[in-house]
């Protein structure tokens, strides 16, 4: 990316942002950053590195990135380290690599410049004059430095707000619409509680989601299938897919059945054990088809004697004609269910905005795998994880999701 287009796409979003007129809040700094961290993570800078490290604190940068970030140096005009007896070829090599270091820079100094620029005209002065120079006024001031000066002093991250974190956390699960904002929320707690100094590790988060999905007694299979997991495998990320993929079956199963399914009175007293589980149901078929052998045998026997009358025959024979319909209708309905479940070119996933999108095949997300509908890519995406990489794809993943793969 061009320092120009960079110094354009910072100073559209500086544009568009609100000015933050009271004290800035650890919600504000948060926003800033889902607006900054894109657009720095859409630049090409570096092979190893990425510009976010703008912005972002140096042990979270050296945890994705491995290393430290690299601040580099202006380099200078001419490249007066070309010795005198190079010949052509290696002056040639060396003035490219010269100028692919000054390009390197440039994008580097654009992106400074932008990102200081947001704050200075987001930010109400009063609260970032702590960092002006008498003299330079904000020239010097770096983007880490005024984002570390605005999180200092940040309202809501003060030791008595998040140590009350866990507890505001036990309220997710029935404020949530699904498990997908459940965990989102879960996990943006956890973010804050890093940003307080008093972080909620990985296992305290499988503890308070395992207590609250017990409590809620909502997807037994999945907690089922949990329990058959020894402890070093119950992870935070085996929790979320084990019960994502429990809450989509039920979904799908609830869904089928309709208002007027013949599981209908089943389905709304709770899935399972009221309701049946999808593994089930072709038992249950295989049931209703035998029962209405062992009718149709009986009928035969009570004609073969004349032990009963006509009326009694034609209630039998209308009985035995009811319950093939109901066959016939389940059947259909599960084969249905199969098609949704995986046999046709997309299967059903919900969403915040949308409970029945449709995963379309060849798409992919660096933040969310390859379950992606129509409008969903890495570029497109608005649930972006940290680290997100826009450019990434099914042929060049970068490093990201593997959710969901093969399933088309």
């Amino acid at each position: 990316m061009k320092p120009e287009e960079i110094t354009t796409k910072l100073t559209a979003a500086a544009d568009k942002f609100d000015l933050i007129a009271h004290k800035p809040t650890d919600s504000d700094l948060q926003n800033i950053r889902e607006v900054l961290h894109p657009i720095l993570l859409s630049i090409a800078w570096d092979d190893k590195h990425n510009l976010i490290g703008l912005i972002l604190e140096h042990a979270a940068y050296k945890q994705l990135y491995k290393e430290a970030f690299p601040t580099p140096t202006r380099p200078p005009s001419v490249d007066d380290t070309i010795a005198k007896d190079a010949t052509p070829a290696q002056i040639s090599i060396a003035n490219k690599t010269h100028d692919a270091a000054i390009a390197k820079y440039e994008q580097y100094e654009a992106a400074f410049n932008g990102v200081s620029h947001f704050f200075q005209e987001n930010i109400q002065k009063t609260y970032i004059s702590g960092l002006k120079n008498q003299y330079t006024y904000y020239t010097n001031v770096t983007p880490m430095e005024f984002i570390t000066h605005l999180q200092k002093n940040a309202a809501g991250l003060d030791d008595t707000e998040v140590v009350d974190l866990p507890l505001e956390m036990r309220k997710f699960l029935p404020e949530s619409d699904n498990l997908l904002v459940y965990f989102e929320k879960m996990e943006e707690a956890q973010c804050k509680s890093v940003r307080g100094g008093l972080p909620i590790s990985n296992e305290n988060m499988v503890a308070l989601a395992i207590k609250a999905l017990m409590a809620s007694n909502m997807f037994p299979v999945g907690m089922t299938e949990w329990n058959t997991l020894i402890k070093a495998q119950q992870t935070w990320k085996q929790l979320k897919e084990i019960f994502l993929d429990a809450e989509e079956k039920h979904d799908l199963f609830l869904r089928a059945q309709g208002e007027n399914g013949p599981l209908a009175n089943a389905a709304t007293t709770g899935y399972p054990p009221a309701g049946v589980p999808m593994a089930e149901l072709p038992t249950m078929l295989d049931n209703l088809a035998l029962a209405v052998t062992q009718d149709k045998d009986l009928l035969d026997q009570l004609v073969a004697n004349n032990t009963v009358n006509t009326e009694t025959i034609a209630t039998l024979t209308a009985t035995n004609k009811s319950q093939a319909a109901t066959i016939k209708s389940q059947a259909e309905q599960i084969n249905a269910l199969k098609k949704k479940a995986g046999e046709g070119n997309s299967r059903p996933v919900y969403s915040a905005s949308n409970p029945n999108p449709a995963w379309v095949r060849g798409k992919y997300c660096w933040s969310h795998g390859y379950g992606c509908t129509a409008g969903h890519t890495s570029e497109t995406c608005n649930l972006k994880r940290l680290g997100h990489k826009d450019n990434a794809t099914r042929a060049n993943t970068m490093g990201g999701s593997d959710k969901n793969k093969g399933w088309d």
